[in-house]
């Protein structure tokens, strides 16, 4: 009997793990001001549609207007692509609201991220942005870390 429990005792175990892969977006969420002042492109927006393809959702919107980049380059696009999920750091908009959105340019379509946006609810601080964006000695900090 002491032999057995002994054997029993010994025994090795094996774990099986069915795993998918998981994906995450973590990111830091700096001040309004720093997100304004290092970004190259910030578009006011207005969505008018949204559509899921693959992987990403993309918007159709209307550029209303353009703080920072090409302002002829940017108005005229109509395409907003982000990440399907908050967990791909794709960033959420609602049909028929505008928004104030940090965008990069590729293949002729703005795309947007969660990590490189400005992440804010207060939309009396966005239209504050709007109407008095800092200027070129305010951003000189951020450009130096």
């Amino acid at each position: 009997m002491f032999k057995q429990q002994l054997d029993l005792d010994h025994e090795k175990s094996i774990m099986l793990c069915i795993c998918k892969r998981v994906y995450a977006c973590f990111c830091a969420s700096p001040k309004l001001e720093e997100s304004f002042c290092k970004a190259k492109n910030i578009v006011h927006v207005s969505v008018s549609d949204e559509k899921v393809e693959k992987q990403s959702k993309i918007y159709t919107v209307v550029v209303e207007k353009v703080l920072k980049g090409d302002k002829d380059a940017l108005s005229k696009l109509t395409k907003l692509k982000t990440g399907q999920s908050s967990a791909s750091c794709g960033i959420s908009l609602k049909t028929g609201e505008k928004y104030l959105v940090i965008v990069t340019i590729n293949d002729g379509e703005m795309s947007a991220n969660s990590c490189s946006n400005i992440q804010i609810n207060d939309k009396k601080a966005v239209y504050a942005l709007m109407q008095n964006p800092p200027d070129a000695k305010v951003c000189e900090k951020y450009s130096k870390q």
